[in-house]
């Protein structure tokens, strides 16, 4: 057996990563999960992760897509998966089972893109069965009431959640939260930085390194016209004190618009809407599952895991209680900061 790690989100959701890999490289798959990681192995485990070459157990399986993809009823394995130079192969064992076992097998620059889009997944899933949503958004809190900002990819959310802290709010999680019962409880990965994410607070606790780093990715990515894209990872412990949970009390929506003279508008919306909004940026962070989850409902329409974006709205309806105030920012995303917070003030 190789090396074995433990980690737990919150004393909520427990992992376990079995690694059989030698590989250095590229590695940031420790550091994404940096802030979950336990001296010892939790009682209760929700997801077991190993990481190597293995022999899947293809034995009696529907075999869909040109061979790509093998399904039984409850089990899933991808051949193999490509993106931008990285490859991948997994299999999940037990998707209803109360322990889940993933194992994953990727080429150098795989170990790079397997958290995003296969463990945090994975993970989303595990957190469903114990009715907690995991949503793509940042989050800060002030006198224990939550604010959190959802947005797509690039939307802005976790520059505003750091620039906050000049505003003496405290921080969540710049990237997922988990949710339940109207209570925002962190989930501080690691932050991924690039050029249009770094805030003054960021780069005021930069090494001359990690800004080279950026520098020369952000070359490569302009290259490559937009191609290669590699962020740099931090710690958020080294950027502010993490709070663990707060009772959610607004949220904000971040929708872009095209640039014109209104560049920043602030509107409260309805919960129906905001919570469509919110299922939408969570959905689209899982371009590969949402392929994954329509093949698998061919052959077993009725499991769970088919259903599986029905259950998460059903959960996160329940989770965001009646009392939370819902608005949207409309920007081009030319304002200032400063200007943004402060209204966002006013408004809680």
């Amino acid at each position: 057996m190789g090396n074995q790690r433990y980690f737990s989100a919150q004393g909520v959701l427990n992992f376990i990563v079995i690694d059989n890999t030698n590989l250095k490289l590229f590695d940031t798959f420790y550091k994404h999960y940096q802030n979950f990681e336990v001296v010892e192995m939790p009682e209760k485990v929700d997801l077991v992760i190993k990481l190597g070459n293995f022999t899947p157990k293809t034995e009696d399986k529907y075999v869909v897509g040109y061979s790509k993809y093998y399904i039984g009823s409850d089990y899933f394995h991808v051949k193999k998966e490509s993106y931008k130079g990285a490859d991948w192969s997994f299999e999940v064992i037990g998707w209803d089972k109360k322990t889940t076992t993933v194992n994953i097998d990727f080429n150098t620059s795989g170990r790079i893109f397997i958290t995003g889009n296969v463990i945090d997944f994975l993970i989303q899933w595990k957190l469903l069965q114990k009715s907690y949503s995991l949503i793509h958004a940042s989050g800060i809190s002030k006198n224990g009431k939550a604010v959190i900002f959802s947005a797509r990819g690039g939307g802005g959310k976790t520059s505003l959640a750091l620039e906050s802290l000049n505003h003496d709010y405290n921080f969540l999680s710049d990237n997922y939260l988990m949710l339940k019962n109207g209570i925002i409880f962190g989930f501080p990965t690691s932050l991924s930085l690039f050029t249009y994410n770094l805030s003054e607070i960021i780069l005021k606790n930069l090494k001359k390194t990690e800004k080279l780093s950026i520098t020369f990715k952000n070359f490569v990515y302009k290259l490559s016209r937009g191609y290669a894209k590699f962020f740099t990872k931090i710690n958020p412990q080294r950027i502010s004190d993490l709070t663990s949970h707060s009772s959610l009390s607004t949220v904000f929506i971040i929708k872009p618009i095209e640039r014109g003279e209104n560049q920043l508008i602030i509107k409260k919306i309805e919960r129906e809407r905001a919570l469509k909004k919110i299922f939408y940026n969570q959905m689209l962070e899982f371009p590969f599952f949402n392929q994954y989850i329509e093949i698998y409902s061919y052959i077993f329409p009725g499991k769970k895991f088919s259903k599986h974006w029905d259950l998460y709205l059903e959960i996160l309806d329940q989770n965001l209680s009646e009392n939370i105030n819902f608005y949207e920012i409309l920007t081009d995303g030319h304002y200032s900061f400063d200007e943004l917070l402060k209204k966002i003030d006013e408004i809680i």
